[in-house]
């Protein structure tokens, strides 16, 4: 494990170094590794340091976990960076990502160990796995090579738990994979059913279903054991409103088939625009094998009927068909071949099982029919056309480079397998092989990494980026009107807007508002005369380095009004920030507030959309804007503090009101009232409060919903483990050693 961790290594250095240079020390590519990977990780360290739970510069707000635990907040990768100073983590991307690829390769060969008994074979699926086509197209999603690098784990551990009765190897890679990244491991776990039903089925039902049991139980004590952050996190993923949705296309249209048969024929290609050819989401896919392509799988999967083989089949069916990929995103989006990391580790290790004895399958005609295959994909894409009569390729000498590197590979292992065959010089070939697999691998990452440099305007984004770690809060009251990521996350320049799928869910209801729905950018609320104002965007970053101000309410005022949401969304979209300046949105289910509430919110006058087009066509949009925000502005609260537990504030006024607060409802939120605790209300995505007359000192706490449950699951779960583990290794301290080897018989039964 650990030469092949230092192979892997050294492998990465070569791919990533010239990136690290030509950045000065840096590593950044585009899209979203510069605008989320990278400020999401300096506001993680700046939070974390700063102790609390909630995070102001995530959007409009966001609660820690909710906000960074599908992203690094789990992950061991992470917080070895967490020591340095927020600044620095562009500085760490590069050596951390070449750590991934080490550790990557070190857990594919402790899986593939347990399957080849040549050590070496396994050092060779192991870099297939870690430099694979999914590792290279998912360069930009700087997170996923940590589910990449642990995941082989989970599989080892199975294995472990069922053919030598160790249950705690297994237990762990449950713990660390489900910390690490809520949603990747619920596509494992899909996957390990599957691994565990096509591997382990046989004659004896019992031990299988006994079997079955025991593992479930680890697996749940593993899960347990994780539970701070991820009971936290499947709360919030059952909050979103898109969990709602459901897709079950059967079958996939012509260009998006095409792009699925291109992600196992080709090298990786850039993702959305950059793509060579079929323009395809973020959806990650590749699965191409460095060197070795698909030759060495098909040939496996020709020869052998075994469990593997049917298992391959099986994951390649599954690929093709859409009502069955969406399993794994549990019918939520039907697009996304996330998941393909997993089928790469079985690809790899097919590959190596026909190194073992390459004379007993059929290379020679895979590999024939393999680059076949490709000429006459290449060739069709050049004549197929997208629905709209556009074409389907985009750089024609880009795919045709793809096409020759996995030509060449292919003819490569056909050659010196052939040649090995022949003149028995298996070492020479062995040592050509190896120069050719780490080739390959350096070059298809480096390639990849330039192509997504291309353009990306490294030096203007690093100016950026240190720009926003230098903004700090001038006013408690206000924030910044910016919505880039760059400027808003990796300081304390909270601003109005995030690109994030991550957001607190009440953001996406205030997006619908205003008519604005996507997966994960919250919506420009600059863009909406009245909302920036709203929302108490008053600085403004300028083009020369300075700070400008401009009109904007303070994040708590006392309301004036009352719209309904039916007279709000009569109005034009344009209108109705004008609206939300003048009056507070009555809240859906208004029949389950308290009679109390009821009756100051009632108290207010209701303004109807006519009432507002006349005052817009009266005064104008702008003098209008500029009135309101005046007249909110001196019903503020006082004394307004904030930090990552909450914020506190003071009022004072001759009656009761009912105050707003621009910050993102959430369930965590607690609110006392000189002590006396008192729910806010949910309205437009933010939070009300009603306030009798008097002078009072109102604390808002949060807590994120289910962290205090999972805290103490994860206690007790930890505890059994340490229990179990001592019993284990008091009367059970190797387990079933002489059961060890059925591992090497498991994929030949039928």
């Amino acid at each position: 494990m650990l030469l092949c961790a230092v192979i892997c290594a050294l492998l990465a250095l070569c791919a990533i170094a010239p990136a690290i240079i030509r950045g000065g020390g840096t590593f950044t590519l585009r899209e979203d590794f510069n605008s989320q990977q990278i400020p999401f990780a300096m506001a993680e360290n700046r939070a974390i340091h700063a102790g609390g739970t909630w995070v102001w510069n995530l959007d409009l707000g966001a609660s820690l976990i909710r906000g960074f635990s599908y992203y690094h907040l789990g992950s061991p990768f992470y917080w070895i960076t967490l020591p340095f100073p927020p600044e620095a983590f562009p500085y760490l991307t590069g050596w951390i990502l070449i750590l991934k690829y080490a550790v990557a390769g070190a857990a594919a060969c402790h899986y593939m160990k347990r399957h080849v008994t040549d050590w070496r074979l396994a050092c060779v699926g192991a870099v297939l796995y870690a430099f694979s086509g999914y590792q290279c197209a998912n360069l930009f999603f700087y997170n996923f090579h940590d589910v990449v690098a642990l995941f082989p784990f989970l599989l080892a551990g199975l294995d472990t738990a069922v053919c030598e009765r160790r249950y705690r190897p297994f237990i762990l890679a449950v713990f660390f994979n489900c910390l690490l990244n809520y949603f990747f491991f619920i596509q494992e776990v899909l996957f390990l059913v599957l691994y565990y039903l096509v591997l382990y089925w046989g004659k004896d039902v019992r031990r299988f279903l006994r079997d079955g049991g025991k593992i479930a139980c680890c697996g749940l004590l593993g899960g347990g054991m994780a539970a701070v952050l991820f009971l936290p996190s499947i709360l919030y993923v059952v909050g979103n409103p898109r969990v709602g949705e459901r897709s079950l296309r059967l079958f996939f249209d012509l260009p998006r088939l095409l792009l699925v048969i291109k992600g196992f024929l080709l090298p990786a290609d850039p993702m959305h625009d950059n793509a060579a050819a079929l323009l395809g989401a973020w959806d990650s896919t590749a699965c191409w094998l460095p060197l070795v392509g698909l030759v060495l799988p098909l040939a496996y999967v020709i020869r052998k009927r075994d469990r593997l083989s049917i298992l391959l089949l099986i994951l390649v069916v599954i690929s093709l068909l859409p009502i069955l990929n969406a399993a794994f995103m549990l019918y939520t989006v039907d697009i996304y071949t996330r998941w393909w990391f997993m089928l790469d580790l079985l690809l790899a290790l097919a590959s190596v099982r026909v190194l073992s004895d390459p004379g007993a399958y059929p290379v020679i005609g895979a590999g024939i029919a393999y680059a076949a295959t490709i000429l006459l994909f290449t060739a069709s894409l050049f004549f197929l056309r997208a629905g709209d009569g556009s074409s389907l390729v985009f750089h024609a000498g880009r795919l045709a480079v793809y096409s020759l590197i996995a030509l060449a590979g292919a003819v490569s292992v056909m050659g010196l397998l052939t040649y090995a065959d022949k003149t028995g010089r298996k070492k020479q070939a062995a040592a050509v092989f190896a120069v050719l697999l780490s080739v390959t691998c350096v070059a298809t990452t480096a390639m990849i990494i330039r192509l997504y440099q291309r353009d990306a305007g490294t030096e203007w984004y690093l100016k950026d980026l240190a720009r926003g770690a230098s903004l700090r809060v001038i006013d408690p009251q206000y924030r910044y009107r910016e919505s880039a990521n760059v400027f808003t996350l990796p300081g304390e320049g909270a601003g109005l807007s995030a690109f994030s799928s991550t957001v607190t869910n009440s953001v996406i209801e205030l997006d619908g508002l205003f008519d604005y729905e996507h997966m994960s950018k919250r919506m420009d609320k600059d863009s909406i005369p009245g909302l920036a104002e709203l929302l108490g965007g008053r600085y403004v970053l300028r083009d020369d380095g300075s700070v400008g101000e401009a009109d904007a309410c303070p994040i708590g005022f006392a309301a004036s009004g009352r719209i309904t949401s039916e007279e709000l969304k009569k109005l034009d979209r344009e209108d109705r920030g004008v609206a939300l300046l003048a009056a507070i949105l009555v809240p859906d289910g208004e029949e389950t507030l308290t009679p109390d509430v009821r009756s100051l919110l009632n108290s207010l006058p209701e303004i109807s959309e006519d009432a507002i087009r006349d005052s817009v066509q009266r005064e104008g949009r702008e003098n209008l804007v500029k009135r309101l925000v005046a007249e909110n502005s001196e019903r503020a609260v006082s004394d307004f503090s904030r930090d990552g537990w909450g914020f506190t504030c003071t009022t004072e006024a001759d009656t009761a009101r009912i105050y707003l607060f621009s910050v993102p409802w959430d369930a965590g939120w607690h609110a006392t009232i000189d002590g006396v605790r008192i729910e806010p209300v949910r309205s437009a995505g933010m939070m009300l409060l009603p306030v009798e007359a008097g002078k009072y000192r109102i604390v808002f706490r949060y807590r994120t919903p289910g962290a205090v449950t999972g805290f103490v699951i994860s206690l007790c779960a930890w505890g059994v483990f340490l229990g179990f583990g001592r019993y284990e290794g008091k009367h059970h301290p190797e387990g079933n050693r002489t059961d060890r080897r059925s591992l090497f018989r498991i994929f030949l039964n039928d």
